[in-house]
């Protein structure tokens, strides 16, 4: 039992990081499998933010959402094996021989090799001039004089062509290695190893080319190549990203990855085993890998790495983390013992004769890691582990400003150093009071240490407690005069002197952290947020309002991460700015602080039009008469936030006036008029420029009747036959209020009022329930018909709640019809109060039921209507004994949204109705959302 509540109560170290946060890892976000296949060989994205991929089955474009192919004409379906867009934004790709280029949305054959055996293996844009690494030698092309061999190049095959770093030269890749062309013939450059193959080649920020072939190398400023370097091997592509990190595609072993310091590591493990194709790095920070086996991977500069369970981390119970000194970590765990992750992200245990059921880790730099645990404490030094005798039941661990190592267990605070004790500071509570665990150093010979009942301080004047106010679930103090508590709720600032300053804190927070910028982080179950500490210190003190949090979400790399099933995770710092936590099975290595997220051109496309009896409408075509309708489908590129985009649109000249903000990327216009039509849509993504809207342009021819000659002709004729009409209607009429002229004044008085007034109570008894005062059934019916019709029309949805009262025949049979009449116009006033939008309409269905209609509501909007209406009937307080468990009148609301397989407002509202038998059956005094909503 005590182990279970030193678990449940452990704490970890936490430190502020010393370096600026600008490093930021890849996460996996994606695989693309179904959409393009497996053979996809290139990618590359046009100014526009598409992403375009070069396929066996020809070209794709994707625009965040949806792949689409170009056509059905040969052209368009031959396989693409490369890609390359030119600074003047033109999209140039290699099929075999041909190269091709994107012209007016078709591929055009641009020119052919033409020789036998000819493939392009490699296209580059180098000194401004377009090349070709072809297996039958290096091509430059130009518009005046096509496709030109360079001097000497015939008959070899070559991989890949780059600009020579020395001078104005080229070279190019091939099985024997380099060759070096210096403006007249090619002349080979005998490599530094046994197998000289170079099929890749990238250049990284400081100028340095990298050479892949058989094992990856570099090419130093002599011009002559350098020692092999890193664990990959047959290399396929090669990529340096925007972060400095060199990503090295291999034949069957997966993705290799080169920080910006030289560490390798593994890639991420969805493509270990794979054979790479292709990696690109869009404008928005994605990194696509191609692999043969599994598709199209989607890979997110932000947020953290993950190396967890299905990487061989042996458990989830993951207690403490401590960096190496050598790009690796060590993990405490619960069960498990010592593991260690090195820099390639290869997991291995590590026995120590402090058994399994480890707490804690210290790093003292630059070789020596403490560990902590139920066995004691042991000290790893230069490969060598020994632990330390008289001490049991390590809780935590913490290392001091001065070289002193902090030791807490059950029953007492240690100083120690080189393994020898100081100072010892017994628990006044003599262990057998609240769990204490969490130490850190306060900078001033003493530490702090959080509890389940508080904070203390202790040190060279002993035991002193702080704060006495209840569990702490998150500390960070690594200064004497002050301390960050998460405490029930809210982040506390505590003083030294036990003075608290408190506000609400991030909801599902369970760590707490400061970077080198001074910024404070919250980081929880739905993402993270920061503010400047000084500043949301001073404000605290003061009395002021505190400084805004940022926050991040799942898009900038948060979110998802629960705290570690023994205790809140563990954090440290590492170079460049990163940082190492533990959460509940996963290991996280990243930057907190993601970056600002570039510019995204917003580009709208119509992308198709069709109508009945016509798959494809082109742009200025002209409609039979009678073609009264068009599905027009658009959309724009975002490769990070396909879904924040939004559009709106309108059809000159009949709307002049723009359409609401949605995020539809389709619409259906319907009863369209004969005549000229052009179709606008603009797209906007928040926080950027609206874009300049795409237009299509379409005439519907009309019939003979609506021509304007036939319009005039029928106007003509029918002033005659009015004319006509009216005249002999005259001299009729005359005669007849000539003779009754006074008779017929009077009745018409008469009738007038009669008819006012029996219009006036046809109206009232026709819409209005005469108990309740709502609208009737019929209302209801024609206004949720109508409604139904106008979605279709625009887009949109729509939400329909059904309500029922609790147990209404009892309360008729215990108070009497005339108590339940008065609880339905009660019932009615609170439901009718519930709805504040207009167009909302409450309607009595019948008896004790009642029906809502929410135009332009989707499951959020009726889920909030649905429990604003339980909770006004409920706080009217009618008592009703016959309603068990609650015992006053209560509703029970079943709601169900408009989905597009929906046929008409019948099915929305037989899925509401079904809403409201699942309510009443699992206990009344509820809103239940139909499954499909």
């Amino acid at each position: 039992m005590r182990s279970i509540r030193i678990l449940a109560w452990l704490w970890l170290l936490l430190a502020p990081v010393a370096a600026s946060c600008q490093v930021v890892s890849a996460r996996w976000m994606a695989l693309h499998d179904n959409a393009v296949g497996r053979g996809v060989m290139a990618a590359a994205q046009t100014p526009d933010g598409y992403l375009w991929v070069g396929t066996t089955e020809g070209l794709k474009r994707f625009d965040g959402l949806e792949w689409r192919g170009l056509g059905e004409s040969g052209d368009d379906r031959r396989s693409v094996s490369d890609l390359l867009v030119d600074p003047q934004g033109r999209l140039w790709g290699a099929s075999n021989d041909a190269l091709l280029r994107l012209e007016a949305g078709r591929v055009v054959e641009i020119s052919r090799i033409g020789m036998p055996g000819a493939s392009i293996k490699r296209l580059r844009w180098i000194h401004g001039a377009l090349y070709l690494a072809t297996t039958v030698g290096i091509y430059r092309y130009s518009a005046d004089r096509g496709l030109v061999l360079l001097s000497g190049s015939g008959n070899m095959g070559f991989f890949d062509v780059a600009p020579d770093p020395g001078g104005a030269g080229l070279l190019a890749g091939a099985f024997d290695g380099l060759h070096r062309w210096n403006g007249k013939a090619w002349q080979h450059e005998p490599g530094s190893t046994p197998n000289p193959l170079v099929i890749a080649m990238a250049r990284d920020a400081g100028g340095r080319l990298w050479l892949g072939g058989y094992t990856m190398r570099p090419l130093l400023a002599n011009g002559l190549e350098g020692p092999a370097e890193g664990p990959a091997q047959r290399i396929r592509r090669v990529a340096v990203l925007s972060n400095g990190e060199l990503w090295v595609g291999t034949n069957s072993d997966g993705l290799y990855i080169r920080d910006s310091q030289g560490r390798w590591r593994r890639g991420d493990r969805h493509l270990r085993g794979e054979s790479i194709n292709a990696i690109f790095e869009d404008n928005e920070r994605n990194v696509w890998v191609s692999t043969t086996g599994s598709g199209l991977h989607r890979f997110a500069l932000i947020g953290n790495e993950v190396t967890d369970f299905d990487d061989g981390l042996p458990t989830k119970l993951l207690a403490s983390v401590a960096s190496d000194g050598e790009g690796g970590f060590w993990l405490a765990t619960y069960g498990s013992g010592l593991v260690h992750v090195n820099g390639l992200r290869e997991v291995r245990r590590v026995e120590t004769p402090c058994g399994d059921m480890l707490l804690s880790l210290a790093w003292q730099p630059f070789d020596t890691l403490w560990l902590g645990g139920e066995g004691g404490l042991c000290r790893l030094r230069g490969g060598r582990v020994e632990k330390l005798p008289g001490l049991v039941g390590v809780m935590s661990l913490a290392m001091g400003h001065d070289g002193g190592l902090w030791v807490f267990n059950r029953s007492e605070v240690r100083l120690m150093r080189d393994g020898r004790t100081i100072s010892r500071i017994p628990r006044p509570d003599d262990g057998d009071g609240a769990i204490m665990f969490g130490m850190q150093d306060a900078g001033d010979g003493g530490v702090w240490l959080a509890s389940g009942s508080g904070v203390a301080r202790v040190g060279p004047w002993g035991w002193r407690d702080v704060d006495r106010h209840g569990e702490v679930e998150a500390l960070l103090a690594s200064e004497a005069s002050h301390a960050w508590l998460l405490q029930r709720g809210q982040l506390v600032l505590l003083e030294a002197d036990g003075t608290r300053h408190a506000i609400p804190s991030m909801p599902g927070t369970w760590l707490l952290w400061i970077d080198a910028a001074g910024d404070l982080w919250q980081i929880g179950r739905s993402g993270a947020a920061r503010t400047n500490a000084r500043a949301l210190r001073a404000a605290l003190e003061s009395g002021r309002a505190p400084p805004r949090w940022e926050s991040f979400d799942e898009a900038d790399g948060h979110g998802a991460v629960q705290p570690s099933g023994v205790g809140p995770p563990s954090i440290v710092a590492l170079p460049e700015g990163q940082v190492a936590y533990v959460a509940l099975g996963q290991l996280r290595v990243g930057s907190l602080s993601p970056p600002g997220r570039p510019y995204s051109i917003v580009h709208v496309d119509v992308v198709a039009v069709s109508a009945p009896g016509l798959p494809t409408v082109a742009d200025g075509q002209q409609l039979p008469p009678g073609q009264r309708s068009l599905q027009i489908r658009y959309t724009a590129a975002n490769l990070r936030e396909p879904q924040a985009l939004r559009f709106r649109y309108r059809l000159l000249p009949a709307d002049t006036a723009w359409s609401a903000w949605t995020g539809e990327r389709s619409l259906n216009l319907a009863q369209l008029p004969s005549g000229r039509h052009v179709f606008e849509v603009q797209a906007w993504l928040p926080g950027r420029e609206v874009s300049a809207p795409a237009r299509f342009r379409f005439t519907i021819l009309p019939f003979w009747y609506e021509t304007w000659w036939a319009r005039i002709l029928g106007v003509v004729v029918l002033m005659v036959l009015a004319t006509l009409a009216t005249l002999l209607a005259l001299r009729v009429r005359m005669r007849r209020l000539i003779e009754h002229k006074h008779e017929l004044e009077q009745q018409v008085e008469e009738r007038t009022r009669k008819l006012e007034k029996a219009n006036r109570q046809l109206e009232e008894l026709a819409n209005t329930d005469a108990l309740t005062g709502l609208a009737n059934r019929r209302v209801f019916m024609e206004a949720s018909d109508q409604e139904w019709r106008r979605m279709r029309r625009e887009g949109g949805s729509l939400a329909l709640l059904m309500i029922d009262i609790d147990h209404f025949k009892a309360y008729n049979d215990g108070y009497g019809h005339a108590a339940g009449d008065g609880v339905l116009r009660r019932v009615a006033g609170a439901l009718a109060a519930s709805v504040q939008r207009p167009g909302e309409l409450v309607a009595r269905y019948g008896g004790e039921e009642f029906v809502a209609l929410l135009p332009n509501a989707g499951r959020k909007e009726a889920s909030v209507v649905g429990e604003r209406m339980r909770e006004n009937v409920a706080a009217l307080a009618i008592a009703h004994a016959g309603n068990d468990g609650f015992r006053v009148v209560t509703v029970s609301v079943g709601a169900a949204t408009s989905m597009p397989a929906d046929g008409s407002i019948d099915a929305v509202q037989a899925r509401a109705d079904a809403a409201l038998y699942a309510a009443k059956s699992s206990g009344r005094n509820r809103v239940h959302l139909d499954n499909n909503t």
